[in-house]
């Protein structure tokens, strides 16, 4: 099941205005996150307004979905659900799952809250939630399911919180300091402060914060306070639509738990640009490229790889290692393009790890190494 876990994710509300999904993977690739949520319902109904009609056209909706898998990024959709017609909601849930989404967020806010007047109308509607996750046919495994509410339950309803966080796989608050005219650390101590006082802490906290309307920094320290602070292990904002460059730039440069474990020479000087590799044998060495001894012969490289032409004969990369070159892994569409492999280097002065690249060339997007010894 999909965890944000070491993860980056972006919410896209209308994906046509940030130039469609090449345009949208590519731009996360070049600046770190590899999870994207689209905005598929509203309300009970498939999403569309005068700027988006992404969500009428579920072979669109699949097309997303692929171009996201084939390039290594999880395609999450989301909604806003509003109670009102609560088991309409529960279906466009089901939509989703039957779509191939990785994971779902039910959106719910102040409309919710005041709809949702007792705890067996939430029962019911949280136990359809769940029920529409379940395995298909077409996919054997439950789609993760989220839910994103305001940022301090104690504004709102504390129970329809709790509630939320049992039945869900986790939670995903709306943490935007700007917006809440607070400096950003007081917004975050306010809101998980809550989150201890009202037992949410069970169940994983990936906090959404803001990339609109706030200086770049205040992203970068937001973020690292979140992490470094309160323990986040994935991270989200709103929204790719509104954040400029230097906004992803400062996405970029929050620490993540995973980059943490990264040893200070832990990033391959020869990869630091795209590096691309033809249809063929390339070699990763080691040695030299992350000053490691002749001694260090098992390494973990953390290794990010995308597709130059995501098409459906996606390239299939094989690791190999060691003097007789036996096989490490290997990196597909359906295993995905991100991957820590252990490898063995291979008996040359260098210690090259080969990759057998087949089916189409890609892009090394990263080169990083987590352990050797």
């Amino acid at each position: 099941m999909f965890s944000l876990d070491g993860r980056k994710m972006m919410w896209v509300w209308h994906p046509e205005a940030s130039g469609g999904v090449e345009a949208i993977v590519q731009r996360a690739l070049r600046f770190g996150v590899t999870a994207l949520a689209f905005k598929h319902d509203d309300g009970g109904h498939p999403f569309s307004d005068s700027q988006s009609t992404f969500g009428l056209f579920p072979a669109e909706i699949e097309r997303y979905r692929d171009v996201c898998r084939w390039c290594g990024i999880k395609f999450g959709l989301w909604g806003y659900h509003y109670g009102r017609d609560w088991k309409a909601e529960t279906t466009m849930v089901f939509r989703a799952n039957i779509l191939g989404a990785d994971f779902y967020i039910v959106d719910w806010e102040a409309e919710f809250e005041r709809a949702m007047m007792t705890e067996s109308v939430l029962q019911a509607y949280l136990l359809a939630c769940i029920a529409a996750c379940g395995p298909q046919p077409s996919r054997p495994v439950e789609m993760a399911l989220y839910h994103a509410p305001l940022a301090q339950p104690s504004f709102h309803t504390p129970w329809q919180y709790q509630m939320f966080q049992y039945a869900f796989d986790g939670m995903m608050p709306q943490i935007y300091h700007g917006a809440m005219e607070l400096p950003l650390d007081m917004a975050l101590d306010m809101s998980y402060r809550d989150y201890a006082n009202y037992n949410l802490m069970r169940k994983p906290i990936y906090p959404i914060g803001q990339a609109y309307d706030i200086p770049a920094g205040d992203i970068t320290a937001w973020g690292t306070r979140a992490t470094s602070i309160y323990g986040a292990k994935g991270l989200g904002w709103w929204d790719m639509e509104t954040a400029t460059d230097d906004m992803m730039r400062a996405i970029n440069r929050v620490p993540l738990e995973e980059e943490n474990m990264r040893r200070v020479n832990g990033t391959h000087p020869d990869f630091q640009d795209r590096t691309k590799w033809e249809v063929g044998t390339h070699g990763i060495n080691c040695r030299s490229g992350f000053g490691l001894l002749a001694t260090d012969r098992r390494v973990v490289l953390d290794l990010h790889l995308t597709p130059v032409i995501p098409i459906k004969a996606a390239p299939v990369v094989t690791a190999r290692d060691g003097g007789d070159c036996a096989y490490a892994d290997q990196f597909d569409e359906v295993s995905g393009y991100r991957k820590n492999v252990t490898a063995y280097m291979h008996s040359n002065p260098d210690g090259a790890v080969l990759f057998d690249v087949q089916g189409g060339a890609v892009w090394v997007e990263l080169v990083g190494i987590l352990e050797a010894g």
